[in-house]
Formats: C-alpha cells, sequence, structure tokens
C-alpha cells in the first residue's frame, strides 16, 4: 500500500520509502496533465496545483515515516480521510473546477490505495474522500445548472476513470507482487537446497576418513543429531531373524538403549517403515501407539525415522527424538540429503564390519587348524577307513542280495550248489572256488568253479576239517 502501514507486521527499515516511490509515478502523471491543459489555455494556477501535488506527496511520505518509523497511528480513518479530502479540494480550486481531469486521476489513485491496504480504517478514509467528491459533484450540478449535462458527463468519466484506473492498478500490482513472491520463495527454496547439499557433503567428507566401525557409528549419530537438533538419536540395523537392534545410542537418553533390541510386532513403526522405505515423521499422539517399546524407555515427544536401504530392503533404521520444537515438513526434506550420505557410508562400513568378522573367524580357524594338525590329519583319516569300510559293506550287500535273487531262481539241488559257489565266489572277489557238502558225517565236494584244484578232504591235516570242527572261518595266503 501507499502509505499506510500493516499494523500486523513489521517493516524493514527502508519498508516506508517504497509508497513514496509509488505515489511519485502520479505526481509526474499529474505534472503532465496539467501543463497540457495549461499550454493548451486552460484557466489552470500551475504552479499553484504543482505545490498542491508537492504538498500531498511530502505529506504521504511524513506519515508514512512516522507510523514506520516512530510509532503506529492511532486515527488512521480520521487522518485519510481530511488528507485526501483537502487535496482533492485544492485541486479543484487551482486545477479547474470539478470537472478537472487531474482531480479524477488523483481520486483514482487514492483509490488504488486503499483497495490495495490491508487495514479496514484506510479502505473507509477512502470512501469517505471518494464519496465527499462525489457529493461536492452533484452539489455543484444542482447549484451552478449552465452547462449541465457538460458537466454530468465529465462527471461520469471521471468516476468510470477512478474505477477503471484503479481496478487495472490492483490487478497489475497484484501480478507483480505475486510473482514476485514466487521468485522469492524459489529462491528461497534453491538456497536452503544448496546449502543442504553442501552440508551434507561436508559431513561426508568428514565421517568418510573414519575406519573404525564404532566410532563411525558413534561420528554418523552425532552428526544426525547436531543436523536435526534431536535430544537423542538411535542408529538400528536389522539383522538375520528380522530383530532390530540398537548399534549407537547418541543423546541424553542414549545410556537406556544399550543392547536393546525390538521387532515390528512391538515397534509398529519398524514394519510401517520397512513397507514405505521412505522418512516418517510421527506425531506425539501416535508414538505410543507406534513406539510401545521405546516409549517403556524414555518419555517421546516427537520422531523422525530415516530408513537405510540397500537393493530395495531396509538394512536399518535412524531415529531422530524430541527436537524442542518437534519436527516438521522442512526438517523431513533437508534430512534426506544428509541421509543419502549416512546411508551409503553405513552400508560400506556395516559390509566391512561382517568381513572383518568372517576374517577373523578364519583366522582364528587357521590357527586352530595348524595347532591340531596332526588330530585334523587322523581325524581326516579315520573318516576315510569309515567311507572304505562303509563302501565296502555297500558291496557284500548287494552281492548278498543278488546271491538271495539267484537262489531264488534255482529248481534242483545241483543249480542251488553252484549258485551259492559262483556268488560266494564274487563276494569275496575270488577267482575260483569250491563248495564242500557234508552228508551222512562224510564231507564231499560237492561244486567246484572256474577249475578249482581237488582239496583232498580225506587227509586229515586238511584245513577244511579244521573250519568243520571249530566252526570258524580261516585264511591261509600262499
Amino acid at each position: 500500500m501507499s502509505w499506510a502501514i500493516n499494523s500486523n507486521n513489521e517493516k524493514k527499515k527502508a519498508d516506508y520509502l517504497r509508497p513514496l516511490r509509488k505515489s511519485w509515478l502520479i505526481s509526474i502523471l499529474l505534472t503532465f496533465v496539467f501543463g497540457s491543459l495549461f499550454f493548451a489555455g486552460a484557466e489552470i494556477k500551475l504552479s499553484a496545483a504543482l505545490i498542491v501535488i508537492g504538498l500531498h506527496q511530502a505529506a504521504v511520505f511524513s506519515i508514512v515515516y512516522y507510523d514506520a518509523r516512530i510509532k503506529k497511528i492511532r486515527n488512521p480513518l480520521v487522518l485519510n480521510s481530511l488528507l485526501h479530502s483537502s487535496f482533492i479540494g485544492l485541486l479543484i480550486i487551482f486545477s479547474g473546477g470539478m470537472t478537472s481531469p487531474a482531480v479524477a486521476l488523483l481520486l483514482a489513485w487514492i483509490t488504488y490505495l486503499a483497495l490495495y491496504s490491508e487495514v479496514d480504517e484506510l479502505k473507509k478514509g477512502a470512501l469517505v474522500a471518494s464519496g465527499s467528491y462525489v457529493l461536492a459533484s452533484i452539489l455543484h450540478l444542482i447549484i451552478y445548472s449552465t452547462g449541465t449535462l457538460v458537466t454530468f458527463l465529465v462527471m461520469s468519466v471521471s468516476v468510470v476513470a477512478l474505477a477503471s484506473v484503479s481496478m487495472l492498478s490492483i490487478f497489475l500490482n497484484q501480478k507483480i507482487e505475486f510473482g514476485t513472491h514466487k521468485r522469492e520463495k524459489i529462491e528461497k527454496q534453491y538456497k536452503e537446497k544448496v546449502e543442504n547439499i553442501n552440508r551434507a557433503q561436508a559431513v561426508q567428507a568428514k565421517l568418510i576418513a573414519i575406519k573404525e566401525f564404532d566410532v563411525l557409528l558413534d561420528a554418523i549419530g552425532q552428526e544426525i543429531k547436531d543436523y536435526t537438533k534431536s535430544s537423542t538419536v538411535l542408529l538400528f540395523e536389522k539383522n538375520e531373524s528380522n530383530l532390530f537392534r540398537c548399534r549407537k545410542a547418541v543423546g541424553k537418553s542414549a545410556g537406556s538403549f544399550k543392547d536393546y533390541k525390538t521387532d515390528a510386532k512391538k515397534d509398529i513403526v519398524f514394519g510401517e517403515v520397512a513397507t514405505v522405505k521412505e522418512s516418517i515423521i510421527l506425531p506425539k499422539k501416535e508414538i505410543k501407539i507406534f513406539l510401545g517399546g521405546l516409549s517403556e524407555k524414555m518419555s517421546l515427544k516427537s520422531a523422525l525415522l530415516l530408513p537405510l536401504v540397500e537393493a530395495n530392503e531396509v538394512i536399518g533404521v535412524i531415529f531422530c527424538l524430541n527436537k524442542p520444537r518437534g519436527f516438521d515438513d522442512d526438517d523431513l526434506e533437508s534430512v534426506g540429503d544428509i541421509g543419502s550420505a549416512v546411508n551409503l557410508l553405513f552400508q560400506n562400513a556395516l559390509r566391512l564390519e561382517q568381513i572383518k568378522s568372517k576374517s577373523l573367524g578364519l583366522e582364528n580357524f587357521n590357527k586352530w587348524l595348524k595347532k591340531n594338525r596332526k588330530a585334523f590329519i587322523n581325524i581326516l583319516e579315520d573318516v576315510n577307513s569309515a567311507n572304505h569300510q562303509l563302501e565296502k559293506a555297500l558291496s557284500q550287500t548287494m552281492t548278498m542280495y543278488k546271491i538271495a535273487v539267484e537262489l531264488s531262481k534255482s529248481l534242483d539241488e545241483q543249480n542251488l550248489l553252484e549258485a551259492i559257489l559262483v556268488n560266494s565266489a564274487k563276494l569275496v572277489q575270488a577267482k575260483s572256488g569250491s563248495l564242500v557238502v557234508k552228508y551222512q558225517n562224510k564231507l564231499n565236494q560237492a561244486a567246484n568253479y572256474n577249475n578249482a584244484p581237488d582239496l583232498y578232504l580225506d587227509i586229515n591235516r586238511n584245513p577244511v576239517k579244521w573250519v568243520e570242527k571249530h566252526k570258524k572261518p580261516i585264511i591261509i595266503n600262499d
């Protein structure tokens, strides 16, 4: 607006100059109109009209400066009405009467300033000034009946010009203000985005030099805590059993979460984060519902959750808890920039820790193996021997199975004896063999396999008789 200031807003130091700069536009236009009418031979007192314009602008500047820099004006309605009505009257006197185009232009400008203002008293003041002009025009029409038609037409044109110029000015000003506001908003968002990216890069450069896993987790927690202005920050890792284990706690209530483990059944929010895979803010009224386990450890007032995602799967969650003024959408957007850097660092550090753990296990096993090499070799030999015996037993079992099958096929005694002899020789992998049958207390060589020699069963020292007597197997080599 022009000379009055919205009492609800604090203006900057130079804001009081804005209305003055706008007012000079109408002053220049009025000066041009007066000069044109004067040189055209109209009955206008040019010097007096210019003095009136200058006084009007000085009054505008003085009121604005007083209101902005010293204290608020108590009665803007009265002051506004008197100011504009007085100068309208002066212009009527010095610029050619009620029908002067200069008066219409000034009235249009005053109306624009009032409509653009956000203070109701200023709008009412402009209406009083405009109403005074219309009333004076009507009285002039009644008193001075000569030239009635011309006066009425000029007055009508003035009123139309008043409305047209006012509406056009308001539209253009609002359009300019909207474009300026939108541009400033975009510039502010861009500036904040650049600052967040620069800060995230600085944090990443600081953290990437840390090699120890525990030290890195502690540094990540501290950076997130400072970045979000949280009271406590928790770093959870998801293990093979789908349990979330607190690997690091930083801040005021860090001691309450040492070795803390939970799952999605107890703290529902873990399941929610694993599903959406995006940062979320929990309202205070929903914290106890979604964070049942954590709320038992500390008093929770606000919470922001940042998931750590790898290959489209949540491998961890960072909790930012109890920011003094609570979390909002700006925090949600800004934490995403630093979250990307932290996410990658956490993944790499976690994989490195797992590799180190497996390497340590292999190193310990290697030490044990070197220390117990002989025992380990004996174990391997026993295993090999057991495997050999198992294979032999399986082979014998298969052979016995075949013997049983062949026996079941034999129909007479001789074929049966030959089948027993042949399969027995195969069982012990013998090249030849004989089958001895005791019949009526006498040993008889009943069957031979592969040209087996005569066993001389009549000799008393025959090994077959020893087997018959002791009923035990005997092995004779060479």
